[in-house]
């Protein structure tokens, strides 16, 4: 299994990177694991920013929810 530490650092790299800022301009706000997540599996990680500078996110394998949370800036 892939640690949690691991997944959501790829989460604020991710999120992080598309809006430009650097990753440590993020704190985690919350995060929920729902899923364990293997290597080799494909990960995607679906986010919507709101105007307060809150994001929450999405991470799915396959169908399968695997984490959710919201990050803040």
């Amino acid at each position: 299994m892939i640690p949690g530490a691991t997944l959501l650092d790829t989460v604020i790299g991710v999120i992080s990177a598309s809006n430009g800022q650097p990753a440590g301009s993020c704190a985690i706000r919350s995060a929920k694991f729902l899923h364990p997540v293997r290597p080799g599996d494909g990960m995607v990680i679906e986010w919507s920013p709101s105007p307060n500078g809150e994001s929450r996110f999405t991470c799915r394998v396959g169908d399968t929810r695997v984490l959710t949370g919201s990050l803040a800036r």
